[in-house]
This record gives structure tokens, sequence and C-alpha cells, in this order.
């Protein structure tokens, strides 16, 4: 009987990390479709979004434990734990979203998809220089096909950036330029947006792995924070850092914004827009025509921002509740399922162009990655198998 319980309590077990994972899949990627809509849009500020988005998160642990969905909260981590553990950690997620968010504005949704692919070689490779994993010629083969699909996928774009007017970012060549410009100019101007997302990605990348070590060493610290109090402790800093960045680097464009449609709404010139935009109104976005000058400010509904602002506060919460339910590991897989999605998606809905050279890398990252999973499963088992032995012994 002892027997028929333990495997019940397998079966929830392993049916709650499925479900909160799936979760996780969908939200995620419902926030990635979000904030590239929002970027695209008429609102190209990832700091701002970002910085809401995690603030929005803190509140939402302190209302979780307030609700009683989970204990109450821990008073206040003490300065040691701030200094060495949250700030750093904070750092991390902000550089992570940031420059994550910001590569959707230079390079296409699929792209950046399939450049995920190489985030857990990078993830290795960080840890194994914090001490936290242990280079096997296995692992570097396994990595290795990653860094050789992923560069692949990158090479096969280059080319079609060298072979085409304009690569696959958000902002094509207009089909008219303005006197005295040239093409030549402005290829060089988009090959080199193209090179500056492939940077904010790089930057993502290791900002993320540098933020996993963190996050693995906290959980193995003495403090172990429940998911309210890691949404709380850790997105107040979080957000705090990406707002005050936001307001230095996108502050007066944000204001300006804000105001010419403040000034727009206030001003006699409503009637004669309203007039000259009759039968042209978007339900989706608020469109404003200011002074003879004749510039457009576009911005997305206010509920596409809410969406956006709650989405990343149930990203961050499944987040949590995965891989709690489950392991690591198996977020990690998840993850990568989860980008074949978003690839899929960007290909039908934004019709991005994704060539079978690229698909070729992303079937060899893939590979790669299920290798390197294979690989830490059977040393998570070998770890237990050891546990388990010593118990016995010393029964």
């Amino acid at each position: 009987m002892s027997l028929e319980k333990e495997a019940n309590s397998s079966l929830r077990a392993i049916a709650k990390g499925a479900f909160y994972t799936l979760l996780w899949m969908l939200c995620s990627s419902l926030l990635i479709i979000l904030n590239r809509h929002l970027y695209v849009s008429g609102f190209p500020f990832p700091l701002t979004v970002t910085g809401i988005g995690q603030l929005f998160s803190a509140i939402g642990g302190i209302f979780i434990s307030k609700l009683g969905f989970e204990p109450p909260l821990r008073p206040p981590p003490a300065k040691g734990v701030w200094i060495r553990w949250l700030l750093p950690i904070a750092c991390a997620t902000a550089t992570t979203m940031c420059s994550g968010n910001a590569a959707y504005m230079y390079l296409s949704l699929s792209f950046v998809q399939i450049l995920k692919a190489f985030t857990p070689a990078v993830t290795l490779f960080v840890c194994s220089l914090a001490g936290q994993e242990r280079l096997t010629p296995a692992l570097l083969v396994s990595v290795s096909l990653v860094a050789l699909g992923t560069g692949g996928a990158v090479w096969a774009e280059k080319l079609q950036i060298a072979g085409s007017k304009s690569p696959a970012t958000t902002n094509p060549i207009p089909s008219s330029l303005p006197s005295g410009s040239k093409i030549e100019d402005h290829d060089l101007a988009a090959t080199a947006r193209w090179w500056y997302g492939l940077f904010l990605f790089a930057v993502s990348s290791v900002s993320e792995a540098s933020r996993v070590v963190g996050a693995q060493a906290l959980q193995t610290s003495l403090y172990r924070f429940t998911s309210s109090e890691s949404l709380t402790y850790i997105g107040l800093p979080t957000a705090a850092t990406l707002l005050i960045c936001a307001l230095l680097f996108e502050g007066s464009a944000a204001v300006q914004t804000g105001l010419s449609l403040g000034l727009l709404k206030s001003s006699k010139l409503v009637e004669a827009v309203a007039a000259a935009l009759k039968g042209t109104s978007n339900a989706n976005s608020v469109t404003a025509t200011v002074g003879a000058v004749g510039t457009t400010i576009s911005l997305p509904s206010p509920s596409t921002f809410l969406m956006a602002f709650l989405m990343s506060l149930f990203v961050n919460l499944t987040c949590l509740m995965a891989i709690k339910a489950s392991s690591s590991l198996t977020f990690k897989i998840a993850s990568c399922i989860k980008n074949v999605a978003v690839v899929a998606y960007g290909v039908v809905v934004h019709a991005d162009k994704v060539t079978p050279i690229q698909m070729v890398g992303y079937s060899i990252s893939v590979a790669g990655f299920t290798m390197y999973s294979h690989l830490k499963l059977k040393l998570m088992n070998a770890k237990q198998k050891t546990k388990a032995d010593e118990s016995k012994k010393k029964a």
C-alpha cells in the first residue's frame, strides 16, 4: 500500500510540474508577443516596459502573500544578503530584460528565438567558472553542437542580409528615402542595426547566465525564498534599477511623447485632426497628428500595456512555481520547446523569413541541447542513487 501511495504522490508531483511548466510556456510566449507589439507600435521604450512589469511582479508577490496563497512574507533580508545576493541578481535580471527586450527592435522575432538555443552553452560556461558545473568531454560535445548550430543560423542570417536590401528587422527600408540619401548608406545603417541587435542579445545571454548562477547560489544558501518573497525582494530592486535607467535613457523621449499627446488633446486642433482622420481610426491605437509639422505618434491601447504588465507578473510567478514543482532541467527543456513554438509564430503571423540553413542550424542546436539535458539527467540520477546508498549504509 505504501508503494501505491508513493506512486500516486509521484504522479501528482509530475502532473503539478507539467501544469506549471505549460502555464509558464504560455505566459512567457504571450509576454514576448505583447512586448514586441509595444515596441514596434509606437512605444520603443524597453526599459520603461520591463521596469513597470517588474514593479507589478513585486506588488503581486505582496498580494499573493496577503491573500493567504503563500506564507506571510518574512522581514526583509539582512544587509549582507542584499549586497551579496539580491542586488547582483537584480542588476543581472535588469540587464537581461533590458538588452533582451531591446534586441527585438533590431532582430526578427524568429531569429531571436533561434539565438536563444545558444543560451544553455553560455550558462554552462558561467556555471563552470563559478564552480557549479564540472566540464566533461560529453558536455563539451553537446555544448559544441549548440554553438555550431547557432553559429550556422547567424551565418545564414548574415548571408540573407548581404543578399538583400534590408535585414529581417522590424525596420525595413522605406519605399521613399529623403532627398540626398543613398541606398548604400541606408544598407550600411541597416546592417549596423543588425549587428547592434546581435550585441544586445549576447549581453542578454551573459547576464541571464549570471542571474541563473546567482539564483542557484541563493537557493542553496540558508535564506530560502518562497515564490512571493522572490517576487518581492528580487522584483523591487530589479524594478528600481530598470526604472532609474529608464529615467536616464528614455525619460526625455517618453515625456515628449506624453506631452505631445496631452497638448493635442487639450488644443483646438482636435477637431481638425479628427476630421482629417475620419474613417481611418484604428481601435487598437491612438493616433495623433501634431501641427503643420505632420508628426504622427501612434501608441498601443492602454489595455495592451496592462496586459503586458500583468503577464510579466504571471511569467515570473509561473517560472518560480515550475522550477519548484519540477526541476531547473525540466524548465530548461520546456524553454527550448517554447522557443520552437515562438519561431513558428513569427514565421506564420509576422512573416519572418527563416532560411533552410537556419532551420538546420537550429535543429543541430536543439539536438545538442537534448544531449546536454540527457547528460544532466543522468548526473542527477547518479547523485540521488549515491545519496540513497549512503542513507542505507547509515541505517
